[in-house]
Formats: C-alpha cells, structure tokens, sequence
C-alpha cells in the first residue's frame, strides 16, 4: 500500500483545497505472483483503523490522518485509503472513465444487476463502459467511508430521483453526488449537507448563444454576450457546470427550471449563486464553487449547502486494475 502523496494546497473563494493522489494497491497472487482478477469479492472485509461513528455530532469519520479498509477475497487483499471527513469538508474524487477492458470487466462485480440492467441498455460498449466505471467507483469511494463492501450499499431515490444511501446503508449520514462526461467522472462527498457536483467535457460545437437562450435566465444571457468572443466557450461551460450543480444540489431535477436562477460566471467573477426565484433568500443557503484543476478539456463546478468548507481533491485509482 502506497501512502497518498499531497500534490498541494490552494485557497481560493474562503475555501481550502488540499489535492492528494491516491493510490490503492493490489497485491499479487501469493503462489505465482499473477495479477489475475477474482472471480468475486467477498463482503467480508476488516478495517485498520476503527471506524468512529461520531460524525454527526462534530467529531470526523475514522481517526486522524487515514482510515484503511482491506476487503478480503480468498487469498487477495484489495486495499485503500481514505483520510477522515469532518463535518464541512467536501471531498471531489476525480475518476478516470478510460479503464483497460479488463478492469471493466472486474469492476462489474460492485454491481447488482439492476445497474448492470441499466449498463447494458447503451448501445455503444463505450458507454456501457463508462458507466459501469463511474458507478463502481462510486460504491468503492463510499464504502471506504462507510467501511463497507461496495456491493453491499443499497440505494433510493428522491421524489425527483436524485440517489441517496438507504439509511441502514448510512449510519455516518453521508451526501453524495455524481457526475461524468466523456471520459471523465467526478464524486462529491460530504456530511449530511446537501450537494451537488457537474463535469463537463467543453464542446465549442455545443457552447453558443442559441443553447444559452433555451437553458440560461436573461441575465446570464447577457453576461454570455458580454464576454469576449474568443473566451466565450470556457464562460459558456463555467455558467453550464454551475447551474447543473445547483439543480443536482438541491434535488428537484429539472423541474425546477433552468431560468429560474442566476449564477455568477465568466473573466473575473467570482463563483456565486446570485438569485433564486420566487425566494430570494434561497440563493444564501448555498456555496457555489469552481472546481479547479479540472482536467484538461473540461469544466467542473460544485454547489454545496452553508459556507466557508474545506475542499479536498483525489484521483480515484481502480483498485481492481490489473498491476
């Protein structure tokens, strides 16, 4: 196992943002040295640290430092390691939808077959690909919290289908989001604040002032307009990621209306959720952040209840891959 080397630390908005590469370890056949997948793996699985259940009353999820989950399969260990979440820490996991065939094909078993139902709906296997990848990783990031098997996590939906954990799956209160877009997915993770995450590869053919007309409130419209035309498709993504993120955080889908609510965008502004209709007190029980490093080729934005949070960035790394 690899300890998570720091890649830095920013503050940038009233938050801190410390981002870390983390890498899982998957070990070796002990007869032969193969990295051959397993078939399964097991719920059974055992925890380094003891996990401390007080994160609803101030204290943070695991010790100080890492919480390390090991999942047992016959004679493999798949291992990772999770720093603690405090109450107003946001956790962005980042998540590389490009796997090796292989390792999709590994990763399916975090699946139960109602997802694996919904995978294989898509009729290019790139999708079905991705798919599988960002919802398995989604069950790896949040059993590490929760110190369960990721295949062991049971789901519900909202009224508007936003997913949540069932509560007997949640005795922490985890809040969660997730998006992906291309190549590329993204995990929010909080304590019990309410949130929302969006990432989205950046298409010059699709960011034009036509799309903004449909989806954007007037003002926004304008702002659009008013940013120079060379820098006008980042400022269209920045606006797009920001009002997705908002809509996702707050549960109501699109129901809500995309021109019912003005975000803060373009050459610098600020990141900022500046109206809600017909309640103009709503737009004060929310954070809105620019996710940044995004990876190239993409925009990213998170919108999150209260204000003043930490922000902590990580790679999600497959601990499934082959080595």
């Amino acid at each position: 196992m690899h300890a998570p080397a720091s890649l830095g630390t920013e503050r940038r908005s009233g938050a801190v943002f410390l981002i870390f590469k983390m890498v899982g370890c998957l070990d070796r056949h002990p007869k032969d040295g193969s990295p051959a997948l397993p078939d399964r793996i097991c719920r059974r699985h055992t925890s380094e640290l003891r996990l401390q259940t007080g994160g609803r009353n101030g204290k943070p999820v695991g010790r100080s430092g890492l919480l390390r989950c090991t999942f047992m399969s016959g004679e493999r260990i798949i291992s990772s390691q999770v720093p603690a979440l405090a109450p107003g820490e946001i956790h962005i996991w980042h998540i590389d939808l490009a796997q090796p065939e292989a390792a999709v094909a590994a990763l399916r078993v975090f699946l139960p077959r109602e997802e694996l139902e919904r995978a294989a709906r898509f009729h290019f296997a790139v999708h079905r690909d991705r798919f599988v990848v960002a919802h398995a990783a989604l069950r790896s990031i949040l059993g590490s919290y929760l110190n369960a098997a990721p295949e062991s996590l049971k789901f519900i939906a909202g009224s508007h289908g936003k997913p949540d954990l069932e509560p007997q799956s949640n005795p922490l209160g985890l809040t969660f989001n997730l998006s992906h877009s291309g190549d590329r997915g993204m995990v929010g993770v909080a304590l019990q604040d309410q949130l929302g995450v969006d990432i989205e590869q950046i298409r010059a053919d699709f960011a034009g002032c036509e799309i903004a007309e449909r989806f954007f409130s007037p003002r926004e419209v304008v702002a659009l307009r008013a940013v120079p035309s060379d820098l006008q498709v980042d400022a269209f993504f920045e606006c797009w990621t920001r009002k997705e993120a908002f809509i996702k955080a707050c549960g109501q889908g699109l129901s809500f209306g995309l021109d019912n609510f003005d975000v803060a965008f373009g050459p610098g502004e600020v990141p900022a959720l500046l109206h809600v209709k017909p309640d103009p007190r709503e737009a004060s029980r929310w954070k809105l952040y620019n996710i940044a490093p995004a990876p190239e080729g993409y925009k990213a934005a998170l919108v999150v209840e209260g204000a003043d949070h930490v922000l902590q960035q990580r790679e999600w790394v497959n601990p499934l891959a082959p080595a």
